[in-house]
C-alpha cells in the first residue's frame, strides 16, 4: 500500500489547505527528512474536501494525506508531492 504525503496548499491570509482526512482530532502527520511526526494545528473553515490549518504548518511541509498512526511507527518514509487543491474531488 502506497503512503501518500504532500506539500501544504497555501491559500489567502497565510492559512494551508489541506484534505479533510488529513486532520485527525487537531493533529497532522508531519513527513520530514523519511520521518513522521504528529503535530497540532488549529483549523478554521472546513468543506467536504478540505480543512484550513491556521497554525502549525508552514508553507511547503509535507503532511501525510490522510492521518495514519501507523505512519509514526516508520522511519523511512517516501513523500510524493501531489497536484492537489480544494477544488479538486
Amino acid at each position: 500500500m502506497q503512503r501518500m504525503a504532500f506539500k501544504a496548499h497555501y491559500s489567502t491570509d497565510d492559512s494551508k489547505m489541506v484534505p479533510i482526512t488529513a486532520v485527525k482530532e487537531g493533529k497532522v502527520v508531519k513527513i520530514n527528512g523519511g520521518k513522521a511526526s504528529s503535530v497540532a494545528v488549529k483549523t478554521d473553515i472546513k468543506t467536504q474536501q478540505a480543512i484550513e490549518i491556521t497554525d502549525g504548518l508552514k508553507e511547503g511541509d509535507a503532511v501525510a494525506q490522510a492521518y495514519d498512526a501507523t505512519l509514526l511507527e516508520q522511519n523511512k518514509l517516501r513523500s510524493k508531492t501531489v497536484d492537489w487543491s480544494p477544488d479538486k474531488k
